[in-house]
C-alpha cells in the first residue's frame, strides 16, 4: 500500500490515488475500466500492446486512451521503464493474465526488480464469482453446525468425496473453492468457527498440494481479487483488502452476493463433470514432451517458509477451537509425479513432517498413492474410481486418528473394503476390518434370532448335516440355505440343468430351509451371517454376490474343496479372501500358504479341518451303496473324470482317456465301476467339443449305465461310495485330499498342465500316478494295484495323512465342530 509519514491513514485513504494500470491482453482493457472508482482513482498511465492492425506511432507520437475528457497515456511494453520512472510511488493494477496468472507473477517479478514496491502492485483480474453453491455451503454449516468442513483449492473441491467418508450425524460441509490458499482456507476456518457452538467441529480436512507453496508474498498478489470475495463474504477485510476495495466501484462489489438457497455440501454436481477417464494418447503425449510440472517453473529462490507459517497458524486455530486438523493431499497421474520438482518434494514433505512432529496434526499424504490413469479424468484430477480410492484411504487415515469410529465403516459394502485393501499398508487396513467386523458382531450379538445363511452351488459342495444339525439345535440361529445354479454358459446345457435340479431334490431331503434364486434381481431376505462355501462371486446370482452387502453383514467361507493346486496370485486375492470375517481352512499348510500369498495376510484365517470328512471320524457310521457287479468279489473302482479340459487350470484328462475307461470296464468283468463325472464336464465335454452334443455326451453315459458291471453317479453325497470303494482313478485335484480319508489306493491321470502345492505333492508321492494318454500304463496300474491288491503304497499314504490331513487329531475335534464353535462364540453375547 502507499506509504505516506505526513497523513493519518484515513485521510491516506481519503485522497485521489495516482494509479497505473497494465494490460496484459489488450481486450480487457475496457471491462477493468468499468470497475475502477474514478472518484478515487486517478489513471495516470495505461501499459498495453497495441493491436496488430495499428500502425507502429512515431515517437513524437504517444498514444492516448480517451476516459471522458481525460486522455490517458498508453505506453507498450517495450516503453514500460518510463512510467516506472515517473509514477514510483503510484498503485500499479495488473490485469487481462494471456495465459495464466504466471503473467501477472513475471509482470509484478518486472516492477519490483525496477523498484516498485510489492506493496504497491495489485492483482485485478477479474475472478469468476464464489459460486452460489459454495456460499449457501458456507450458510448450511454456519446455521446448522457439522462434524468436519473442507477447505482447499479445486483438487479438495473435486477430490473429496462424502460418499466414501462413513461419517454420521451432521456429517461435513465442503467449503473448498478453485484457487482458494491456504491464508484464505483460514479466513474460512475462522468464520466457520466463530459461528457454531463451540466444540461442534471435530475436524477439518485441510486441502493442500505441493505446487500451492510459493511465497507467501506472491500467493497474496495471485490471490488479491479472491481475496476481496472473501472479505466481502465474512465482512473482515485486511488493510489491503480494504485499500483495494477502495479502488473498485460497487458493481464489482455485487457480484459477491451470497444469498442464495442452493446447498451442495458435497459438490456432487461438480464431481459429476469429473466422472470420465483420459484417453492413452493424452498420456503418451505428456511422456513424449517430458514437461516438468509446475514447480520447475517457479523461481530458483521459492520458499517453503511463509506457507509453513500460514499452514501453522491455520493448524493453531483449529486446535484453538477443539477440532482436529488434518492435511490432505491428493493423488497426481504418474506421469505427473515424475515430472515434479524432486527437491522442491522433499522440501515439502519435511515441512508436514515437522508440522506433524510439532502439532497434533496429520496428514493424509496421497501424492504418491500408487494408481493407475484409469483412476484419473486428467493429469491431476481424479475420476469417481480415483476418488473413491482416495477417500478410502483418507477415511483409514481419519480411523487410526479415532476421528471416524469403527462402527460408522459397518454400513460400507464389501468392495469399499476390497478395494482399500489393494492399496493401504497391510497392517492399517487388517486393524480397520477387524474393527469394523467386531463391531458388526457387536450389534449382531444383541438380537434375539441370529439369521444365518450357507450359499453355494449345488449338492456337491455340501458337506453334510453335521454342521447343519449344530446350528439348527441353536435356538439363537434361524438357519437358510442359498442353492444357486452357476451363472455361466453351462446352465444352459440340459445335462448341466438336470442334475441341478436333482441336487436340490437331494438336499430337501436332508435339510429345511432351503432357498433357490433364480434370475439377477431375485430377492434376498436379510441376513446377518452369510456363509460362502465358493469363492468365486462372478458364478453366484447378483443378488448373492459379496460386493452387494454391507459389513453389517458378516461373511465367512468354508472352502468346499481341499486346496492342493498352485493358484494364481489374483486367486490368493480375491475379495473373499480379503473381507471376510472368518475363513476355514482344511489343513495348516492351506492357511500357511494363503497368510504367504495374500496381500493382506490371513488374518482372520483358522484351520479347522475339512467338515465334509467329519462322516469318516464317525466309528458308528454306516456307509451303503449298490455296487453293480456281476461277481461278488468284483473290486469297486470309481472313475471321477474332471471338467478342466481346456480351462485356466487344465487338470482334466477325460478327452483322452473316456473311450479307454469305457472299454476296460467293458472287458474287465471283474471289476465293478462307479463313474461320477465332475458337474461341470456336462458342458465342458461338449464345448471342447469331445461330443458334437449334449445328446452323443448322453448316449456315453448311457453306455455306461447299460454295462452289467458299471453305473453313472450325480450328486453331492459320495462318502457312501468312497467309504465302500476298493479303489479310484481321477484326475480331479481335490479327490487327491479327499480320498485319503478312507485309506483306499487311487490312481491320479496326469498331464503336464497340472500344478500342485507342497501338500498336494506329499500326498501324491504316496498316491499312483499315471500319464492321462498312456492306456497300457493305466491298465498294468489297475490290474496291479486294484485288481491284484499290491497296494505297495499303503505305509506311506497312512504317515501323510497322520501328518497333514489328521485334524481331529491336531484340532481336539471336528471340523463341523470346530466351525460352529467359533460362529457360536464370535456371535455370543458377552454379559457385562
Amino acid at each position: 500500500m502507499i506509504q505516506s509519514d505526513s497523513l493519518p491513514a484515513e485521510e491516506l485513504l481519503a485522497e485521489k490515488i495516482d494509479v497505473v494500470l497494465i494490460v496484459l491482453n489488450r481486450d480487457a482493457l475496457e471491462d477493468v475500466i468499468k470497475i475502477l472508482n474514478l472518484d478515487r482513482v486517478n489513471l495516470v498511465s495505461i501499459v498495453m500492446e497495441r493491436a496488430p492492425e495499428e500502425p507502429v506511432p512515431l515517437f513524437s507520437e504517444p498514444m492516448f486512451y480517451q476516459l471522458g475528457e481525460t486522455q490517458i497515456p498508453i505506453n507498450t511494453f517495450a516503453d514500460v521503464r518510463l512510467p516506472m520512472r515517473d509514477f514510483k510511488t503510484a498503485v500499479w493494477l495488473i490485469c487481462g493474465g494471456a495465459t495464466g496468472t504466471d503473467d501477472a507473477l513475471q509482470m509484478k517479478n518486472l516492477l519490483t526488480a525496477g523498484g516498485i514496491r510489492g506493496d504497491n502492485i495489485f492483482n485485478v483480474e477479474v475472478t469468476p464469482k464464489i459460486s452460489d453453491t459454495w456460499s449457501e455451503n458456507l450458510r448450511h454449516i454456519c446455521d446448522n453446525g457439522a462434524d468436519f468442513f473442507v477447505t482447499g483449492n479445486e483438487y479438495a473441491q473435486v477430490d473429496v468425496n462424502f460418499n466414501w467418508l462413513p461419517t454420521v450425524g451432521r456429517g461435513g460441509v465442503n467449503l473448498a473453492d478453485a484457487n482458494q490458499t491456504l491464508r484464505q482456507g483460514y479466513r474460512i476456518a475462522k468464520h466457520v468457527f466463530e459461528n457454531v457452538a463451540p466444540d461442534t467441529i471435530k475436524f477439518v480436512l485441510i486441502g493442500i498440494e505441493p505446487r500451492s507453496f510459493k511465497q507467501n508474498t506472491d500467493t497474496n498478489f495471485l490471490s488479491d481479487t479472491r481475496n476481496l470475495q472473501y472479505a466481502v463474504t465474512f465482512g473482515d477485510p485486511t488493510d489491503r483488502d480494504e485499500f483495494l476495495l477502495s479502488l473498485l466501484n460497487d458493481d464489482f462489489k455485487k457480484i459477491f452476493s451470497p444469498d442464495t438457497d442452493d446447498a451442495d455440501i458435497n459438490f456432487d454436481d461438480v464431481k459429476f463433470m469429473f466422472n470420465r477417464t483420459f484417453s492413452a494418447a493424452t498420456i503418451d503425449a505428456w511422456d513424449d514432451d517430458e514437461q516438468n510440472f509446475s514447480p520447475e517453473n517457479f523461481d530458483d529462490s521459492l520458499q517453503l517458509l511463509n506457507d509453513y507459517i500460514d499452514l501453522k497458524d491455520y493448524i493453531e486455530l483449529c486446535l484453538a477451537n477443539g477440532a482436529k486438523p488434518v492435511g490432505v493431499i491428493f493423488p497426481f497421474a504418474p506421469v505427473v509425479r515424475k515430472n515434479f520438482n524432486k527437491k522442491f518434494l522433499s522440501a515439502f514433505r519435511k515441512m508436514i513432517r515437522r508440522l506433524e512432529e510439532n502439532y497434533d496434526f496429520i496428514c493424509a499424504n496421497m501424492f504418491n498413492l500408487k494408481i493407475n490413469y484409469d483412476c484419473f479424468c486428467d493429469m491431476t484430477h481424479l475420476n469417481a474410481r480415483g476418488q473413491s480410492i482416495a477417500n478410502e484411504m483418507l477415511a483409514l487415515k481419519l480411523y487410526a486418528a479415532e476421528l471416524i469410529p469403527a462402527e460408522n465403516f459397518c454400513g460400507m459394502g464389501y468392495d469399499y473394503f476390497y478395494t482399500l485393501s489393494a492399496v493401504a499398508p497391510k497392517d492399517e487396513y487388517n486393524a480397520l476390518i477387524d474393527a469394523v467386523l467386531e463391531a458388526s458382531a457387536a450389534k449382531i450379538r444383541r438380537k434375539d434370532k441370529i439369521k444365518l445363511a450357507f450359499v453355494l452351488h449345488e449338492q456337491t459342495q455340501w458337506f453334510g448335516a453335521a454342521l447343519y444339525n449344530l446350528f439348527a439345535r441353536d435356538e439363537r440361529f434361524e438357519t437358510t440355505f442359498f442353492i444357486c445354479a452357476r451363472i455361466t454358459g453351462a446352465t444352459k446345457n440340459k445335462l448341466f440343468e438336470r442334475d441341478f435340479w436333482r441336487s436340490v431334490e437331494q438336499f430337501n431331503t436332508c435339510v429345511s430351509c432351503v432357498f433357490v434364486p433364480e434370475g439377477r434381481n431375485t430377492y434376498i431376505p436379510p441376513q446377518d451371517v452369510l456363509i460362502y462355501l465358493t469363492p468365486f462371486p462372478s458364478t453366484l446370482p447378483f443378488a448373492l454376490r459379496a460386493e452387494n452387502f454391507s459389513a453389517e453383514c458378516l461373511i465367512a467361507h468354508i472352502p468346499f474343496a481341499f486346496d492342493i493346486s498352485i493358484r494364481s496370485k489374483e486367486y490368493y486375492n480375491r475379495r473373499m479372501f480379503r473381507v471376510a470375517w472368518k475363513v476355514f481352512f482344511s489343513s495348516v499348510c492351506g492357511l500357511e500358504m494363503y497368510a504367504k500369498k495374500n496381500s493382506v495376510g490371513m488374518p482372520r484365517g483358522v484351520f479347522s479341518g475339512y467338515p465334509k470328512m467329519d462322516v469318516f471320524f464317525n466309528r458308528n457310521a454306516q456307509f451303503m451303496f449298490d455296487w453293480k457287479m456281476t461277481r461278488p468279489d468284483a473290486k469297486k473302482i470309481i472313475w471321477a473324470p474332471h471338467w478342466s479340459i481346456s480351462s485356466d487350470v487344465k487338470y482334466s484328462t477325460f478327452q483322452w482317456n473316456f473311450e479307454f475307461m469305457y472299454e476296460f470296464a467293458k472287458t474287465h468283468p471283474e471289476t465293478s465301476w462307479v463313474v461320477k463325472p465332475h458337474p461341470g464336464l456336462f458342458a465342458a465335454a461338449v464345448e471342447e467339443n469331445v461330443f458334437e452334443s449334449v445328446a452323443d455326451f448322453e448316449k456315453y453315459l448311457r453306455a455306461w449305465n447299460d454295462l452289467p458291471n458299471a453305473q453313472v453317479v450325480v450328486g453331492a453325497y459320495y462318502e457312501d461310495i468312497f467309504a465302500t470303494s476298493d479303489g479310484m482313478i481321477h484326475d480331479s485335484d481335490t479327490f487327491i485330499a479327499e480320498y485319503q480319508y478312507v485309506d483306499k489306493p487311487m490312481i491320479f491321470l496326469t498331464r503336464d498342465t497340472q500344478r500342485f502345492n507342497e501338500l498336494g505333492k506329499k500326498i501324491l508321492r504316496a498316491s499312483y500316478l499315471v500319464d492321462g494318454q498312456d492306456f497300457d500304463a493305466i491298465a498294468e496300474t489297475i490290474q496291479r494295484v486294484f485288481i491284484d491288491g499290491d497296494d505297495y503304497k499303503a505305509v506311506e499314504r497312512k504317515e501323510v495323512f497322520d501328518k497333514y490331513l489328521n485334524y481331529p487329531k491336531a484340532c481336539g475335534m471336528l471340523a463341523s465342530e470346530f466351525i460352529y464353535g467359533n460362529i457360536a462364540d464370535g456371535l455370543k453375547e458377552v454379559s457385562e
